[in-house]
């Protein structure tokens, strides 16, 4: 991981931008409040494969976004060339970094 603070920013700020809180993280197929809490604190263990996929499900992200944030990027653009979110939105939601 390039910078665990950036990585718990980005995640941190995704998930407050959507409304969700750790218990609906965790009742949507996000990952467990204990691990969600160590990510969102910079504390970030070494995550294994199916935690960047429920991230990327929970965040409404496209597979492999989680990953890709975790290395020191951003989440990843929908196949069609949007932004990351576009293929994820409900209606009326608006993106917003």
């Amino acid at each position: 991981m390039s910078d665990p603070q950036y990585f718990a920013d980005v995640i941190h700020r995704r998930r407050k931008d959507l409304g969700l809180s750790l218990a609906a993280v965790v009742a949507g197929g996000g990952p467990s409040e204990p691990t969600m809490v160590r990510i969102e604190s910079g504390h970030t263990p070494p995550l294994r494969a199916p935690t960047f996929k429920k991230l990327d499900h929970i965040l409404r992200w496209p597979e492999g976004s989680a990953r890709s944030v975790y290395a020191g990027g951003e989440p990843l653009a929908d196949e069609l060339g949007d932004d990351a979110d576009a293929g994820h939105r409900l209606p009326g939601e608006t993106f917003r970094w």
